[in-house]
C-alpha cells in the first residue's frame, strides 16, 4: 500500500486542528505577562498619571483606582511615570526597573506627593 505524500498528512492535521479554534494571538497572550502600575499618595490612588513602558513606547493613564495595566512579553522593562512630585522641583518623571514573567503579574508601586513643594 502506498503512503500519502507528507504535505497531505499536514493538510489533514490542519483540518483537524483548525476547528478547535487555534488562534495565534490567543497562544501568544498565554505566554505574555501582565504589568500593573499603581500610583498613589498616602492612602489614596492618583488618577490621570501618564505611565510609559520605555522599551516598547506603550503608554497608559492611571484609572480611578490609580492603576495602569500593560500586557508584555517576558523581559526586563523600565516603567516611567510622569508628573511625579517627591519634593524639590515639581513634576518630574520617575523610572523604575521591573521584570515581567510569562503568565505572571508584575506590580510597580509609585509614590507621589501632592502636598510636597
Amino acid at each position: 500500500m502506498r503512503s500519502a505524500p507528507p504535505l497531505l498528512h499536514l493538510a489533514a492535521l490542519l483540518a483537524l486542528v483548525a476547528p478547535l479554534g487555534c488562534d495565534y494571538a490567543a497562544i501568544q497572550l498565554r505566554f505574555n505577562g501582565a504589568l500593573v502600575v499603581y500610583v498613589y499618595d498616602a492612602d489614596f490612588a492618583i488618577q490621570g498619571t501618564l505611565v510609559e513602558v520605555v522599551e516598547t513606547g506603550e503608554k497608559a493613564t492611571t484609572n480611578a483606582s490609580g492603576l495602569a495595566q500593560f500586557t508584555l512579553p517576558p523581559g526586563k522593562y523600565t516603567v516611567r511615570a510622569y508628573d511625579i512630585n517627591r519634593g524639590g522641583p515639581c513634576c518630574q518623571y520617575v523610572d523604575q526597573a521591573v521584570q515581567v514573567d510569562a503568565d505572571e503579574e508584575a506590580r510597580v508601586d509609585i509614590w507621589t506627593c501632592l502636598r510636597c513643594e
